[in-house]
């Protein structure tokens, strides 16, 4: 009884802790909030502590948008500077997506980080900056300024393409001889979480019609991979780019109207970040040629003309029975004898 009891005091202790550090972590209680989608001016600071932590707050932030912080830092003595930036992955609790450690001096040194959201939740993660100094040397003054920026790089028809196929971006029908162009954008690994896109269309085919998807990507460096699903998920056609282009070529063996997935991916970052521009196109198979054999027209009989030929075919094939009756009858017969008869 007693062990359960100290057990369960021991679990609330840790919830109380756990809880506490929670309410005191320096990314939600921070006063220093910045509404990214109200613009940011440059912030400027001063770090005069031996060991001091300046905490920024980054709201806001929306799918398809990069928020990039660059950072101008100086000294007036050799000093640790310590940046990091955070994401807050669930509701009070960040997790570390970048940071350095450098050493700061008088000459002014330039850092900068960048992030690409990709989040298609309820709520809006917030990003958490840190600006952090430690120092053997007294007296130290290092000083630093943020300027925060957002960019647009949003997917096809805004925002950012989901990265799972049931929630994939309707882009419409296909039809012969159309087309329709999408463009999108990628992070890597470090620079983001948007790794995925997922498109859904359909197309009206026939036997023998090819679908075509002309991708190209930027930088041509980049290496992103293209690929045609279908309803099942099951992977159809793919390829990766290499100097900036990939083409797919899917050929169809029925007559039907069928629905597709188009995903591109750059392999969870590794591929690295780049925009894309993809083409999707319905090529209808030429119908083949046929021959055709022109008979030679015969001219043509008279009937009374046909009729003689007739009649003259049938008596000559008369003619020819008779004789051949007549000259069987006037065959020799040979009568067989037997044995006994010949004794007589």
């Amino acid at each position: 009884m007693r062990l359960t009891i100290l057990m369960a005091v021991l679990i609330l202790a840790a919830a109380v802790h756990i809880a506490a550090g929670q309410l005191t972590d320096p990314c939600i209680t921070t006063d220093r909030r910045i509404d990214l989608q109200a613009g940011t001016p440059p912030i400027e600071g001063i770090l005069t502590k031996r060991l001091e932590d300046h905490f920024y707050r980054l709201e806001g932030i929306k799918p398809g948008q990069r928020v990039t912080v660059e950072v101008e830092l100086r000294s007036n003595t050799s000093t640790a500077i310590s940046l990091l930036l955070l994401r807050e992955a669930q509701p009070r609790n960040f997790a570390r997506i970048a940071g350095e450690q450098i050493i700061v001096g008088r000459e002014l040194q330039n850092m900068s980080f960048s992030w690409i959201e990709s989040s298609l939740g309820e709520g809006r993660p917030a990003l958490c900056f840190k600006v952090g100094q430690f120092s053997e040397a007294r007296p130290v003054t290092s000083s630093y300024r943020l300027m925060v920026s957002l960019e647009d790089v949003s997917d096809f028809r805004g925002g950012d393409a989901p990265d799972k196929p049931e929630k994939a971006v309707d882009i419409g029908e296909i039809g012969p001889g159309q087309q329709i162009t999408i463009s999108g954008y990628l992070s890597s690994s470090t620079g983001g979480n948007d790794h995925v896109d997922y498109y859904i269309f359909s197309a009206s085919l026939s036997k023998g019609d090819e679908i075509v998807v002309d991708m190209t990507a930027s930088p041509d460096s980049s290496t992103l991979e293209a690929t045609i699903l279908d309803r099942d998920i099951f992977g159809l056609k793919s390829n990766r780019t290499v100097n900036g282009r990939a083409e797919l070529r899917l050929p169809w063996e029925k007559t039907e109207s069928q629905a597709f997935y188009l995903k591109f991916s750059n392999n969870g970052g590794v591929g690295g970040e780049a925009r894309y521009t993809a083409t999707i196109t319905v090529k209808r198979t030429s119908p083949s040629t046929t021959t055709q054999t022109t008979m030679a027209e015969q001219p043509t009989i008279e009937p009374t003309t046909a009729r003689m030929i007739v009649f003259g075919g049938v008596t000559l094939i008369a003619a020819v029975s008779v004789l051949a009756l007549v000259m069987r009858l006037r065959e020799p017969r040979v009568r067989e004898i037997t044995y006994d008869e010949w004794q007589v």
